[in-house]
């Protein structure tokens, strides 16, 4: 994500970065430490940035993932709370990964979905968390809050996370022709006592889907398929590239910059709002980093 300003509940008003930075905000709402882990992630993210398509934004919204990607956004870091959690677990497992396993394998991005977008299809790419050496299986790790840990241990497996691990695995074959990845495991895990009704970590067993069983999905219930996801992506870059080369040419300059702005932020309210049809809304509530811009483009007021 590009941030531009920092929402601080402090005073609530927004902010420079050197807010958290330079640790001018009289009442943070993490410890300084947190708060520039968090910045330092989000700058060094370089698998989420230039409109690349991922494993993980497939079954995402397209808007979101547009806005992260082109817009200077206003964040509130507290949405990074959970989600730091998961990163630093990640990190601490990936150091102490034993041989025989492999941790954080970038996968050459490939082209998948040559049947719903021929010729080539679409180029995806993504991280696998975990790998045997042998490549006989795709594990993904996923960190919770304990209530969400307990719906994830008497539900289902869902259906996005199985999509997400396949999506590993047709790119793992790609690179690896000899590879054949048979066990797919999500690893779930929260900050809960041994002694608890339900376990701190536990494996769940995804099934395998297909890239057209992939293609069909309709993410978290909603409107759209991740084949339509794919074409929102595919139409809004293409606009992305258009607006580029009209100024490319052209001096630089602050009006103009701002021009070419506008026009992405057009592209972008061209793309349906995906998450709102999620949970009811909830999902982009409680989830989504760049509501507060999402909304701005979309004329909605923020409270």
């Amino acid at each position: 994500m590009k941030i531009d300003k920092l929402y601080c509940p402090c005073d609530e008003q927004t902010h420079e970065i050197e807010h958290y930075t330079h640790m001018e905000c009289p009442d943070p709402p993490g410890p300084f430490p947190l708060l520039m882990a968090i910045l330092d992630v989000n700058a060094n993210d370089k698998a989420h940035t230039g409109n690349k398509l991922t494993a993980t934004r497939l079954t995402g919204c397209p808007r979101a993932s547009a806005i992260q990607d082109n817009v200077m956004c206003r964040y509130d870091i507290r949405h990074s709370f959970s989600t730091i959690w998961g990163t630093a677990m990640n990190e601490l497992m990936d150091r102490h990964t034993p041989e025989g396993l492999v941790a954080q394998m970038t996968l050459p991005p490939a082209f998948l979905f040559k049947r719903q977008f021929p010729p080539n299809g679409v180029l995806v790419g993504g991280t696998p968390d975990l790998l045997p050496a042998d490549f006989s299986g795709v594990y993904d790790y996923k960190c919770h809050s304990g209530k969400a840990q307990y719906m994830k241990f008497t539900k289902p497996a869902a259906i996005e996370l199985s999509a997400q691990v396949s999506l590993y695995a047709h790119l793992l074959k790609q690179a690896k022709p000899e590879a054949l990845p048979v066990k797919f495991v999500a690893w779930h895990g929260a900050m809960k006592a041994a002694a608890d009704k339900f376990p701190p970590w536990f494996p769940q067993e995804l099934q395998f889907l297909t890239e057209d069983e992939i293609a069909a999905l309709r993410p978290y219930g909603g409107r759209y398929t991740v084949a339509e996801h794919i074409g929102m992506f595919r139409r809004f870059h293409g606009k992305v590239d258009a607006i580029n080369l009209k100024y490319r040419e052209a001096e630089e300059g602050d009006q103009l910059n701002e021009q070419r702005q506008q026009e992405i932020e057009e592209a972008i309210r061209e793309i349906p709002l995906v998450g709102r049809d999620v949970w009811r809304g909830a999902k982009c509530n409680l989830y989504c980093d760049v509501k507060w811009d999402c909304d701005r483009i979309e004329g909605i007021v923020s409270i």
